[in-house]
C-alpha cells in the first residue's frame, strides 16, 4: 500500500480501516456487565481479541495530561491491555502470518 510521504489522518484511516477490520474486533470494558463480551465472542466466534480493556481510572487520566497511557503509567492496568491488544494485533497482520510461513 503506498501513501504520499505526507498523508493526513483521513488518508490513512481509508487506507487501513479495512485492513483493520480484517484483523477482527477487540472488547472494550466500560460496562462491568461480561454479557456484552460473551455475546460479541458468540458471535465472531475466534475473530475477537482475547485481551480486554477494562475500565481504568488511569485510563481516563491520561487524556488531561495530554499523554498516551503508555506514557502517561506503563505499568497500570490499561497500558497493560492496550499492549495486549497491541501484541494480538501484530500476530495477526499479514506481516506476521508472512514470516510465519516462511520460517516454516
Amino acid at each position: 500500500m503506498a501513501l504520499p510521504e505526507f498523508a493526513t489522518i483521513g488518508q490513512l484511516y481509508r487506507a487501513l480501516i479495512g485492513k483493520i477490520r480484517e484483523l477482527g474486533p477487540s472488547i472494550f470494558i466500560g460496562d462491568p456487565s461480561r454479557q456484552v463480551a460473551a455475546d460479541a465472542r458468540e458471535y465472531f466466534g475466534s475473530k475477537v481479541f482475547q485481551s480486554v480493556v477494562p475500565r481504568n481510572v488511569r485510563l481516563a487520566e491520561a487524556p488531561s495530561f495530554g499523554k498516551p497511557i503508555i506514557l502517561y503509567d506503563v505499568a497500570s492496568v490499561g497500558a497493560k491491555a492496550y499492549m495486549g491488544v497491541a501484541k494480538e494485533l501484530i500476530e495477526r497482520s499479514p506481516v506476521a502470518a508472512k514470516a510465519k510461513i516462511q520460517s516454516a
